[in-house]
């Protein structure tokens, strides 16, 4: 019982991470567009919009390890491979006892 709700609220929390990396990729690359349309600047625009697609590649990346450690938590399989079904996920039951 109390390993069913430990993992509820591990699934809950995965969930809302994934959401808010989601949401900051979003929001950085929407950044990242304004800042080429500016016009009459004072600041170095090639080289703030450089580290800013660096920046993103690194949000990027960081979503794509995060889904990674989902993967291994619950032995998922990516939607990339096209060897195997994808699999809802196995329970944590397994890494708690």
């Amino acid at each position: 019982m109390e390993s069913d709700i430990l993992e509820e609220t591990l699934l809950n929390s995965v969930n809302n991470l994934r959401d808010n990396l989601k949401v900051l990729e979003e929001s950085w690359r929407y950044f990242t567009e304004m800042i080429k349309k500016c016009e009459n600047i004072k600041w170095n625009k090639g080289e703030v919009i450089a580290q800013s697609i660096i920046t993103m590649r690194h949000i990027e990346d960081a979503r794509m390890r995060y889904w990674k450690v989902i993967q291994y938590l619950w032995d998922w399989i990516s939607i990339y491979d096209k060897k195997n079904k994808i699999v809802i996920g196995r329970s944590l039951n397994r890494i708690l006892h």
